[in-house]
């Protein structure tokens, strides 16, 4: 045992690791490798584009862990788009991924691998594709309108309103009718069971976090009588019973005859009716709580970033106000126009370019495989971090981490490449709420910025979570409101 320790750690990464002569940073610990910076980050995926600033021109970039261990991130567009697309077919992702993450947000289609993912993606498409969201647009403005007059209730005399729960209670009433055909009305009641499930299942404390990452390797959470690591299962529990009631409901309501099955109106119809080897009622409901909890966080942390980035700049809050007000007509004309204001839709992609909610995807190769020249070995693990295509320099230029919604107007070289964004992935696992986000964020942004100037409460920008599952503020968001 001590010959394969000292093996492991001081003779293979150093002279054997077919990967040891890939690019990274050198200035290693002893042991500890790079792990001291890990701690010193507040969010993984910028100190993962710092290294790819270090080495522009590497596709592939390797780091030392703790004991030594390789990780090795993606860093070249190339190779982006090798593994997305031309041979995503290689890879797969990792076991401890899904044994890390599915308790947290659900054992969905992110879990799922070739034919069963396409299957599955195929049959949820039909309520993600873009005709069936765009009939679904009218709901969305109606529930950002809803939330607009929230805000309108909640400004105190000062006008200061916590701003961030609000987003989220949204986006939640949204996801949920997209899923389950329902409103759940969070937005309007003090008592969001379902939000502030989620909201403890994506927010878990350092401590949380520690043993959900041991948890993948062994199941230790159970045996820890802390009461905080309790109410974490209990959040998941209760979220899955919940989804678990209305799941029965509606094959109750297909078995009577209340339902007609083939009428598609949510994604809910679309789980019940699926059929293939491996499905079954729990994986209908895991299906959903991924639904529900990566629809709404995501897109929450999105939207919430988006607001602090307006509250700090007041030229773009009236440039987009007075784009908007091109759409001063029908309601009909509102719905349709929303996709043709391109400083509305250049201020979204640049929120999303800047401020990916998500971290780390990890992809495994199931055999040896060359990716841009390279022979990435069977097994290696592979991280896809959305923010090292989406800041890297040699992409975005030297100005790559600053907000500029006026770039998108003039897209040139590696810039105008479709893997150049990574925000929502791209190939054949591109994440199929794409368009819904997309939607969401412009129904927002419009109804805000319509009727409220939004001012910034510090000079400072807040601070990032850390650790965090997702890119979202320390302390919840709050804004100074002044109504138009």
């Amino acid at each position: 045992m001590l010959i394969t320790f000292i093996y492991n750690s001081f003779v293979y990464p150093f002279y054997v690791s077919p990967t040891r002569h890939f690019a990274g940073p050198k200035d290693n610990k002893f042991f500890i490798g790079q792990t001291a910076k890990f701690f010193e980050t507040t969010w993984i995926p910028h100190l993962y584009a710092e290294w790819s600033r270090q080495f522009p021109d590497a596709p592939f970039i390797r780091y030392l862990g703790f004991g030594n261990h390789e990780t090795i991130f993606v860093s070249g567009i190339q190779a982006y788009k090798e593994i997305l697309q031309t041979k995503a077919a290689h890879f797969v992702k990792p076991s401890w991924a899904r044994t890390f993450a599915h308790e947290t947000i659900g054992d969905g289609l992110p879990f799922d691998e070739g034919k069963l993912h396409k299957q599955r993606k195929e049959a949820l498409m039909r309520i993600f594709s873009i005709p069936h969201l765009k009939a679904t647009l009218p709901m969305v403005q109606k529930k950002a309108k809803q939330w607009a007059d929230l805000l309108h209730r909640k400004s105190n005399r000062d006008g200061i309103v916590e701003i961030e729960s609000t987003i989220w209670k949204s986006i939640t009433d949204v996801i949920g009718i997209v899923t389950f055909g329902q409103d759940f009305d969070h937005l309007e009641s003090n008592r969001s069971p379902l939000s502030t499930n989620f909201t403890a299942l994506m927010q878990p404390s350092y401590f949380g976090q520690i043993v959900n990452y041991f948890n993948a390797l062994i199941p230790i959470r159970k045996y820890i009588p802390i009461r905080e690591l309790e109410e974490y299962t209990d959040s998941g529990t209760t979220a899955r019973d919940f989804i678990r009631a209305h799941v029965e409901a509606r094959l109750e309501e297909l078995a009577t005859g209340k339902v007609k099955p083939g009428n598609f109106k949510d994604a809910l119809q679309v789980l019940v009716e699926h059929t293939d080897p491996a499905w079954n009622e729990h994986r209908i409901i895991e299906y959903a709580v991924n639904l529900m909890i990566l629809g709404s966080d995501t897109t929450a942390c999105a939207v919430t970033w988006a607001v602090d980035v307006l509250s700090r700049r007041p030229q773009l809050q009236q440039r987009l106000r007075d784009e908007i007000s091109s759409l001063n007509g029908s309601d009909d004309d509102a719905h349709e126009g929303i996709d043709k204001l391109p400083l509305l839709n250049n201020f979204i992609r640049e929120v999303l370019r800047l401020y990916c909610a998500v971290a780390i995807i990890p992809r495994m190769a199931i055999r040896d495989i060359d990716i841009v020249g390279v022979v990435i070995p069977k097994g290696t693990v592979l991280h896809l971090s959305p923010a090292v295509m989406n800041l890297h320099p040699a992409v975005w230029g030297p100005e790559s981490t600053e907000f500029d919604a006026d770039r998108w107007d003039h897209l040139t070289g590696l810039a105008a490449s479709p893997y150049a964004f990574e925000t929502f992935h791209n190939g054949p696992r591109m994440c199929i709420g794409k368009q819904l986000t997309l939607n969401e964020m412009k129904a927002m942004i419009v109804e805000l910025v319509s009727q409220f100037h939004i001012e910034a409460l510090s000079e400072k920008p807040p601070e990032n979570a850390s650790p965090a599952f997702t890119l979202r503020p320390k302390n919840k968001l709050k804004v100074k409101l002044v109504e138009l």
